[in-house]
């Protein structure tokens, strides 16, 4: 066997090199050959496969372009959507609001209800007293009391004996703080003028506490005391008060009595005004008593606390009875609504603090005054 593998290769060392190559060029040949003919199989079938796997879509006509925006959103017509609910909501909760508001919010809605004439507008009182004709005379709500002063001279003319019928058509509108003031304005005017509290159903305190602890109107119009013992002097000169003393169980019966009239003529001789501070209208009928006997009548109504209803009831009831000389004063105005000019060359806080010192002094002083003269 090694003899005749050497004779082989003997023979093919032999060969020509070049006969070598060829076999060698002719085996590379054959297998790129066969990988060729291999993947052009493969690709045949995948085109195969591929055409055998139809689309879900169907192309029913081709896209055109239209215009050169979007066609969603549309802006325009949202921003005129925006435009007309931004208008709408707030107009429509103002209507909505107003229609179901049964309070006094304005001017405006006195005028729908009555003809009477609105003769003043009192500001917010932002002020620990009722008092402040007196203590804050330069104050913003103490000159809308001289304006309302003003318009009540003007309102009804001819002399300085006037009483004027301070009432409200519910309780809580201000009236006794309006009558208080009203009064001292006209003290402060230099008239001589009196202040009676007829609101015998609630006691209330003007002034002094301890003065009023005594025997009052109620106690006058049943004989038991005299005029002269009632009457209570004011921390003003010009101003004198009587209140309503011990509340008693029959207070129209009393004021229905001929002593009432009788006492007001006899204030009518010793004072330029007499102010009444009555009951509410629209609660009892005390203040209809006193009514023929006042020159003027001002019904009190109160911002964003007076009912329309209840108001235009008894405007309404005043007029069928004709009821002559009723105005209107707008008590509580926080927003300084129709009211202007208040406001003028007043002065600083520590001008203020010191008026405030001062007539806390004088008031001092006078109460020890008339302490001392009682005793």
């Amino acid at each position: 066997m090694n003899k005749r593998i050497n004779k082989i290769e003997n023979a093919i060392s032999r060969l020509p090199a070049t006969q070598r190559r060829l076999g060698s060029i002719e085996r590379k040949y054959r297998l790129n050959d066969a990988i060729y003919n291999y993947m052009l199989e493969k690709r045949a079938e995948a085109k195969i496969t591929k055409a055998s796997n139809l689309p879900d879509y169907v192309i029913v006509e081709p896209a055109q372009m239209q215009g050169t925006g979007p066609i969603s959103p549309n802006k325009k017509r949202n921003y005129l959507i925006a435009l007309f609910l931004g208008l709408a909501a707030p107009f429509g909760y103002l209507l909505v609001r107003s229609s179901l508001n049964v309070k006094v919010e304005t001017q405006d809605d006195i005028e729908r209800l009555t003809e009477a004439p609105v003769l003043g507008k009192i500001m917010h009182n932002r002020y620990k007293t009722n008092n402040v004709m007196f203590e804050y005379p330069k104050s913003n709500i103490a000159e809308s009391f001289r304006a309302l002063r003003t318009n009540l001279d003007f309102y009804v003319s001819g002399g300085h004996k006037k009483v004027i019928m301070v009432t409200s058509s519910i309780e809580g509108e201000g009236k006794s703080f309006i009558a208080q003031n009203i009064a001292m304005s006209y003290a402060q005017l230099g008239r001589r003028t009196i202040l009676l509290d007829f609101d015998m159903r609630k006691r209330k305190i003007f002034f002094d506490e301890t003065a009023e602890s005594k025997e009052g109107l109620s106690s006058y119009l049943i004989n038991k005391v005299t005029l002269s013992e009632i009457i209570i002097k004011s921390p003003h000169e010009n101003l004198d008060y009587i209140h309503a003393g011990v509340l008693p169980p029959n207070p129209t019966e009393l004021m229905a009595l001929d002593i009432t009239e009788r006492l007001l003529v006899q204030l009518r001789q010793n004072y330029d005004y007499i102010i009444l501070d009555t009951t509410p209208l629209a609660q009892v009928t005390d203040a209809y008593l006193l009514i023929n006997h006042a020159d003027v009548k001002i019904v009190v109504a109160r911002y964003n606390y007076s009912v329309k209803n209840i108001l235009g009831m008894v405007m309404k009831d005043m007029k069928q009875k004709n009821i002559d000389h009723v105005c209107i004063v707008l008590n509580d105005n926080q927003f300084n609504r129709d009211q202007y000019g208040y406001g003028y060359g007043y002065t600083g806080k520590t001008e203020k603090r010191r008026r405030k010192n001062m007539i806390r002094k004088e008031n001092a002083i006078l109460h020890a005054v008339i302490r001392s003269k009682k005793l």
